[in-house]
């Protein structure tokens, strides 16, 4: 016990110290720069909880600052909300990212723009930043016809259709709650504790600080652990040959057994499929060595792929499809061959053959009607649910994006999507994947109207697109992340 003890301990002092583990015993909340961290700092907590014998503990109050912040603010418009007042909606990302594209149009930006969507991105970002920093230029000494000119035109529109809404976007939301700390004090723990911010604190993070102090809350900003060990800077003529060689350099610890290794990889989102390629062909369990886990993986990358491109998502969308007026040959082809269906293996083999009609009939598109004409009568096409479903598509019209989910929701469930086998744990995790994009898509209610069907897929397909599957954490022995993934993490061994 004293040696898991030890173990525990060591844990929680490479992440925080031994000032987090005081305040954690004392039910401090901890807000973290990254989602990662609290998961690191909440498992470290429970190994310590396990290697003291206890059996029960409190949760503690471990998560992000923006997860703080929302909460704080919520907090406090239930109040509002009791004394007859008005919460503010929080934006998610992808309403404000519409919010922006309806401000540029609104504000004349995007006339003769090849990319609109990629400019109102730009601008939400560029907003984030000055806000964060409190930076407020004067219209008045701005060059007209420059783009920051250009930009504060559109942030005024911007901010002009989010008063009519009564929304707060994100970027707001640390000066709402520094609004809320200073008004409700009443909300706030007695101690706190922040960190993982390791870089320049902006001003949002500065004033909050300072308001918490002020409400006599007991802060703490534990300084940054220095590493102990040795450093080397090393070259190579390419980053192929780097990654081949950090790749190697974990081997090398894995086959002594060591199994807390971090590799960090700046613009990791850029590189990923090179990461996985040479990683993949220098880990694995006959070359490492050692005693591993067959089902456990040796690595893992702390950035997913994006969710439309997981099977099970991918396959959702190919059915939601079916709503338009016709579809390709090749689209066809895939529904037709998808075992995410129900009854998938019972009319695979009709399936196939029908293919094979729509093939040797080779037209360029073919509607649901003519698929199922294709089909010929009989029991393959009265008995499949597939071709069942094709028969039951509503008719085209304009809907709100949450009357679009229940549309959607209907194809699916008409399909029998996910099919009928048993869910892997993969699976399982991208089905709920999906659930969430739909509860996501259906919040656009707040920032838009009834829209055409080309639109609502196509709006659904960009969400998905710019969304990120990530399989929960198997703690894998070595970690691959990006510069802010690994923000306040500690290793035993790490390369750069």
């Amino acid at each position: 016990m004293d040696s898991d003890n030890a173990t525990a301990d060591t844990d929680l002092a490479r992440l925080g110290g031994r000032e987090v583990a005081e305040a954690l015993g004392r039910a401090a909340t901890v807000c973290v720069s990254t989602q990662r961290l609290a998961h690191a700092l909440r498992h470290a907590w429970s190994e310590r909880m396990h290697a003291e014998g206890a059996r029960v503990w409190r949760t503690p109050d471990i998560l992000p600052l923006t997860a703080w912040q929302r909460r704080l603010t919520e907090r406090s418009a239930t109040m509002d909300a009791g004394n007859g007042g008005e919460a503010p909606v929080i934006l998610e990302q992808q309403q404000e990212l519409i919010v922006w594209e309806q401000a540029a149009a609104s504000a004349g930006v995007l006339d003769e723009v090849l990319q609109p969507r990629a400019i109102a991105s730009a601008m939400m970002e560029a907003h984030a930043l000055a806000t964060g920093w409190a930076v407020r230029p004067d219209p008045a000494t701005v060059p007209e016809g420059s783009d920051v000119a250009a930009f504060l035109r559109v942030r005024q529109v911007a901010e002009q259709q989010w008063k009519e809404l009564a929304a707060l976007p994100a970027p707001m939301l640390p000066w709402h709650a520094i609004d809320v700390i200073r008004a409700r004090p009443q909300l706030l723990p007695r101690e706190i504790v922040f960190l993982g911010f390791d870089l320049p604190k902006d001003a949002a993070l500065r004033q909050t600080l300072a308001a918490l102090g002020d409400a006599g809350v007991r802060v703490h900003l534990p300084s940054p652990a220095h590493a102990v060990g040795k450093t080397r800077l090393l070259r190579f003529p390419s980053f192929e040959d780097e990654l081949h060689d950090a790749a190697r350099y974990c081997r090398e610890w894995l086959s002594r057994g060591e199994s807390d290794i971090g590799i960090i990889i700046p613009h990791l989102m850029n590189v990923r499929d090179d990461v996985e390629r040479v990683f993949s062909g220098v880990l694995h369990t006959t070359a490492c060595g050692g005693e591993h886990d067959d089902d456990r993986p040796l690595y893992e990358l702390s950035l997913g792929r994006r969710a439309i491109d997981e099977a099970l998502i991918a396959a959702a969308f190919l059915f939601i499809e079916v709503l338009r007026p016709a579809l390709a040959l090749e689209t066809w082809s895939r529904i037709l061959h998808s075992p995410f269906t129900r009854a998938a293996d019972r009319f695979g083999d009709s399936r196939v053959l029908l293919d094979a009609r729509l093939r040797k009939r080779g037209r360029e598109k073919e509607t649901a009607a003519e698929v199922r004409m294709m089909a010929g009568a009989g029991a393959n096409r009265d008995e499949d649910p597939l071709l069942q479903a094709l028969g039951k598509l509503p008719q085209d019209a304009h809907r709100t994006p949450g009357a679009w989910v229940e549309v959607f929701l209907d194809v699916l469930d008409a399909f029998g999507w996910p099919g009928d086998d048993t869910l892997s744990s993969r699976e399982f995790q991208a089905r709920e994947r999906f659930q969430e994009l739909l509860r996501e898509y259906g919040d656009l209610d707040a920032v838009l109207g009834p829209i055409p069907l080309t639109e609502a897929l196509r709006r659904f397909r960009l969400l998905a697109s710019e969304r990120v599957f990530q399989v929960q954490s198997t703690g894998a022995p070595v970690q691959i992340m990006g510069v802010r993934e690994s923000t306040g993490l500690r290793f035993t061994h790490c390369r750069v």
